[in-house]
């Protein structure tokens, strides 16, 4: 039972490739039928011949005539359902006296490949390509057009599948690639060598492989290491949350900001790399280099910045950067504050952004001190003593000096209110 199943799918399938006029059976073996080919209407693909393989005429009609491609003149066959054709030949089919189509019949199984040896080498620039050899013996897959009789070629493509790497945005992860590729065609060139480590597994599918429902031959070769290289550079920037500073790495991805800008880098080379060299420039000039996977560089003045990481081994590199800006400096201060304990401006506080250097004093009207502080993330609560400062106005004297150089003087009344 589940063998007659099986016929009427094969034939099924067959007549719904092929139209309405001609259809094929091959009894319990695969067959296919495709009219995409110039020159006939119609290549079958048998997958061997079983002895109830059939080719039969589907329309109406009460003389029916079969002929080869080679003799036109001579009918073999005058029923419906022709039998007993070969492989790699022609046929016309005539009904009363009008020629209604022709084929070309393929046994497959006589086209089969026979895999030597895949051996997979570095190319002329070994960085970059990667050579496979291929010692086979693929027959050609022909057929010839009526009624011209030209001997053309069915193309056939096969599958390489290999392995490589690809930037997943914080790594490399292995990942499986497959190529087609012409069938019988040697040396195979890859012009992007794989990242990794890899064996080539070369796979007989082609479309008519696999409409045929064929196990596909396959050849692999042995382990591949290629020199080739990749790299990329990842970043974390020291997070500051201080308020009142503008232009804060408030994010561990940010390349610019206010200064000082802390980051550490690092260098994700693919899995031939050996070497890894970070180089630091500021408008084009070197500041620093260092050997090592990883760099942490503190990005203090003002201006532009690039850094550049070199991957390498022996015979290979590869390279990559990102660019970091350093803001300029500013300096702000307030005419007053509340430090009432309410959560807002309870403190007197400067907003700044990129200060190399910064001093604060205030003094109260007697010209006492009574606030001091070289850093700008912190601010004056409105006590002294250990006690609550009066109510009054106070006097300031703020300065500094930016990354990029500028100086800062301020002085004037602070109001402390309450």
């Amino acid at each position: 039972m589940k063998k007659k199943v099986l016929i009427f799918i094969l034939v099924l399938f067959c007549v719904l490739r092929a139209g309405a006029q001609l259809s094929i059976t091959n009894g319990a073996k695969a067959c296919v039928a495709y009219q995409s080919f110039a020159g006939v209407d119609y290549v079958f693909f048998f997958a061997g011949f079983d002895p109830a393989a059939c080719i039969s005429y589907q329309g109406t009609g009460s003389s029916v005539n079969w002929y080869r491609f080679s003799d036109p003149a001579s009918s073999i066959s005058n029923q419906k359902d022709f039998y007993n054709f070969d492989n790699a030949s022609g046929y016309i089919l005539e009904v009363d006296g009008v020629r209604k189509a022709t084929c070309w019949v393929i046994d497959f199984m006589q086209y089969q490949p026979v895999f030597k040896s895949l051996v997979a080498k570095n190319g002329a620039d070994a960085c970059r390509e990667s050579v496979l050899e291929l010692d086979a013996d693929i027959p050609k897959l022909l057929y010839r057009n009526f009624p011209q009789l030209q001997e053309l070629e069915i193309p056939r493509e096969y599958s390489l599948a290999f392995k490589t790497l690809r930037w997943a945005g914080k790594e490399w992860q292995r990942k499986d690639t497959t190529l087609s590729v012409k069938a019988g065609e040697t040396p195979l060139r890859l012009d992007e060598a794989p990242l990794c480590s890899t064996n080539f597994t070369l796979t007989a599918s082609d479309v008519y492989t696999k409409d045929l429902g064929l196990e596909p031959l396959k050849i692999t070769t042995e382990e591949y290491r290629s020199p080739a290289v990749a790299t990329r550079i990842t970043t974390l920037t020291s997070v500051r949350k201080e308020k009142h500073e503008d232009d804060r790495p408030e994010r561990a991805d940010v390349l610019k900001g206010s200064a000082p800008l802390d980051i550490l880098f690092n260098a994700h080379g693919s899995d031939a790399v050996a070497y890894n060299t970070w180089s630091i420039y500021k408008n084009d000039e070197l500041l620093t280099t260092r050997n090592a996977s990883e760099h942490r560089y503190t990005f203090s003045e003002y201006g532009k910045y690039k850094v550049k990481l070199l991957s390498s081994n022996a015979s290979c590199s590869a390279a990559d950067s990102v660019a970091i800006s350093i803001s300029e400096s500013a300096l702000w201060v307030p005419n007053a504050f509340t430090p009432n304990g309410d959560g807002i401006n309870d403190e007197f506080r400067v907003a700044y952004r990129s200060l190399k250097t910064f001093e604060c004093r205030v003094y109260n009207r007697w010209g006492r001190r009574v606030y001091f502080s070289t850093d700008p993330q912190k601010g004056w609560d409105g006590n002294f003593g250990g006690r609550p400062a009066a109510a009054a106005p106070y006097f300031y004297v703020v300065t500094g000096e930016g990354t990029d150089g500028v100086k800062y003087f301020f002085r004037g009344d602070i109001n402390l209110l309450r």
